[in-house]
């Protein structure tokens, strides 16, 4: 497993979307606004992402397939680092 990037700048959102147009759309507002955006498309997509770069903020969808946002939720308070 590689080493988590760390040095980031303070306006990377990790966007946790499974419907591509809505994913596309949001992610478009957000890049207008000057954020860098990592998507993903899934909750396993999601912690390969968490787990490779370290992020401000993370929106999510509620309804990832087989599981959810709150998944990812949990996942990140037991395992993220606290800066």
């Amino acid at each position: 497993m590689a080493e988590p990037n760390y040095n980031l700048p303070e306006k990377d959102i990790l966007l946790i979307e499974d419907d591509g147009d809505l994913r596309e759309m949001i992610e478009a507002i957000l890049l207008k606004q000057k954020y860098r955006v990592v998507t993903a498309v899934s909750f396993d997509d999601a912690l390969n992402k968490l787990l490779t770069y370290r992020f401000r903020l993370v929106l999510s969808d509620i309804n990832l397939g087989s599981s959810s946002g709150l998944d990812v939720l949990s996942w990140i308070k037991e395992n993220a680092p606290v800066v």
